[in-house]
């Protein structure tokens, strides 16, 4: 007998068993229930609670402002130092000199100890260690098993009061840094956004690269470096924080002990220019290259962290492109199939902040893109968000909030972002409740005041030929020169 014969007969036993049952009604399959999502904004999370860890603040003899955390829960201590210094301090014509200052600071060792025996010792105690430079600040840290805190605790200060900043570490740094600018600018995503920055904020610093030029970095002398590093590099210019698994009276002794020959000094910082105005149109700049997707950002000049408008902008961003299911998102992705990658965010500056939207999309679909992006900051500043999408932004942010505080070295480098940043003390805090409050009218009001559609700047990076006419009508265009 075939194995089809004997499917067809078994086909016919189970129909007559099915007839002797007596037509036996069919289980009793409950329907889905109403209340269930179909969407995920109709999620409905409840909002995870826990207590905030708070550090310690004192002041050291020299004037090093010190933030203290003791954590237990792993045997590991964190110590973050940074600077109130950066790339908006560069001289002219020496630009990306904090960011070389920093990665000389950070291979080369100290008078005592030079490089190889530095991180020999760092590779046998397992330290993670390194220094960057940004906009505004400078930050080093380190990594390393508690038990080991009385081996690296003097090199961690040695590094910055007898850096050795010898002119072989520096002309090797030099060619590091000029090679990865010239990998940077290879993507074309970067290029996008460099090139908006410019736009938006012109001569004012924030408007530069952090790594400088490769003409810039060619001019940089260890003399300069060796400045740089005097004058800015002092503890009452810097915040310290130290998390992890110590005793505070031990950690007060060591950190008094390596102060005693760290001395502070005047700071006179140069000063910034002005920031720019915001142009009265919608500027598109275009960059040629030879690719199969264009890359864009679109956005204006925002607000530092601090404004009074940071929580609904926050709740905006959520509703509009920052997050999976976000408008742009939704309609973009998941609806035309115009983007893999695409959101929004808000990036903060000490003094300033950005808000842009970013994607990458195939060069035929550049022009349509443009427009639905668009459509959509106006329609958020022209219309209330709906009730079911506040909601859920408000859940996201607030579930979302427990993860600035995932580890110590996190909790402790927040808390001294406050200082930095010059915000509330009580900031995370009232996170919540300000999160909870927030209101479909006072987003609408934020939107109108905050956001401006018809100003904005829209970088776009791909094939010039077949971009140019389809996206000509949207705003006046200026072709840049690709690097």
């Amino acid at each position: 007998m075939t194995r089809i014969t004997k499917a067809i007969l078994l086909s016919c036993l189970l129909l007559l068993c099915g007839d002797c049952a007596g037509n036996r009604p069919l289980p009793d399959i409950k329907p889905v229930r109403e209340e269930n999502p179909r969407h995920p904004l109709q999620l409905k999370i409840p909002v995870q609670q826990f207590k905030i860890p708070h550090p310690e603040r004192l002041v050291m003899g020299n004037g090093l402002p010190v933030y203290l955390l003791e954590d237990h829960s792993a045997p590991v201590i964190s110590i973050i130092l940074k600077f109130k210094t950066g790339s908006k301090y560069d001289p002219a014509g020496k630009y990306g000199l904090a960011n070389l200052t920093a990665a000389v600071l950070e291979s080369g060792g100290t008078v005592g100890m030079d490089s190889h025996e530095l991180f020999s010792l760092f590779d046998n105690k397992k330290v993670e260690f390194s220094i960057t430079a940004g906009p505004d600040f400078t930050v080093m840290r380190a990594a390393f098993l508690s038990n080991y805190a009385a081996d690296i605790m003097p090199v961690f200060f040695d590094i910055i009061r007898n850096p050795a900043l010898t002119a072989e570490i520096t002309a090797n740094e030099k060619k590091i840094a000029i090679e990865e600018l010239a990998r940077i600018r290879d993507y074309p995503g970067n290029t996008a956004y460099v090139n908006f920055l410019k736009d938006i904020y012109k001569e004012h610093p924030y408007g530069r690269e952090a790594a400088g030029t490769s003409e810039c970095i060619e001019s940089i002398s260890r003399e300069d470096i060796t400045a740089f590093h005097y004058k800015y590099y002092r503890p009452n210019n810097a915040l310290m924080g130290i998390a992890g698994d110590f005793s505070k009276e031990d950690i007060i002794g060591r950190i008094a002990k390596e102060c005693e020959t760290w001395k502070g000094n005047v700071i006179n910082p140069p000063t910034i220019p002005e920031m720019a105005k915001e142009e009265g149109r919608l500027r598109i700049l275009l960059s040629d290259r030879e690719l199969q997707q264009s890359y864009m950002v679109i956005g204006q000049i925002g607000v530092p962290k601090r404004d009074n408008g940071y929580f609904p902008l926050l709740c905006l961003n959520t509703i509009l492109g920052g997050c999976f299911s976000s408008r742009l998102v939704e309609q973009i992705r998941s609806e035309k199939g115009y983007a893999y990658g695409i959101g929004s965010e808000f990036s903060f500056f000490e003094d300033s902040g950005v808000f842009y939207a970013e994607l990458q999309t195939e060069t035929e679909n550049t022009s349509a893109v443009l427009k639905l992006v668009l459509e959509n900051l106006n329609k958020i500043c022209v219309g209330m968000v709906k009730e079911e999408e506040l909601e859920f932004a408000k859940d996201y942010l607030s579930n979302n909030f427990i993860f600035q505080f995932q580890t110590p070295a996190r909790t402790i480098s927040n808390f001294m972002d406050l200082e930095l940043y010059e915000m509330d003390a009580d900031f995370y805090d009232k996170y919540l409740d300000n999160i909870q409050r927030l209101s479909r009218e006072g987003l609408l009001t934020a939107a109108k005041k905050y956001f401006t559609p018809d100003r904005l700047t829209i970088s776009i990076v791909g094939r010039r030929d077949e971009i140019f006419s389809r996206i000509s009508g949207v705003g006046e265009i200026t072709e840049l020169k690709d690097k």
